[in-house]
């Protein structure tokens, strides 16, 4: 019965090692994730991607600001090219803007309305 109790005794404390181990491992996961790529001191990343648009199976469009000008990018797996560039423009309209919401009710009416 004795061997019978440290085996149950060991599994047990086998099995609370583990748990140990995979909670550790998760929080240095999320201490990585919260981090970040390590530039912990700049909040604004220099390089944003701010759009993206598949072409193809393996192309595609991307869309990137870098220090205030917007870059268009043409991505395939033999290279990445430049398509265009301009300046960014920070105050873009928001398509869901609550002005320019209307209700089905008014989009009918005003449609409607405007039938000969």
């Amino acid at each position: 019965m004795t061997s019978l109790n440290l085996g149950m005794e060991g599994f047990l404390s086998m099995l609370a090692s583990l748990l140990f181990v995979l909670l550790l491992l998760l929080a240095v996961l999320a201490m990585m994730k919260k981090m970040g790529s390590g530039n912990v001191t700049s909040p604004k990343k220099m390089l944003q991607i701010r759009d993206s648009q598949s072409l193809g199976a393996r192309q595609k469009l991307v869309l990137v600001t870098v220090r205030g000008k917007d870059i268009l990018l043409g991505v395939s797996p033999q290279e990445i090219r430049m398509i265009s560039q301009w300046e960014s423009v920070e105050d873009e309209p928001k398509l869901d803007d609550d002005k320019s919401k209307i209700s089905f009710k008014e989009g009918l009416s005003a449609l409607l309305s405007n039938r000969p």
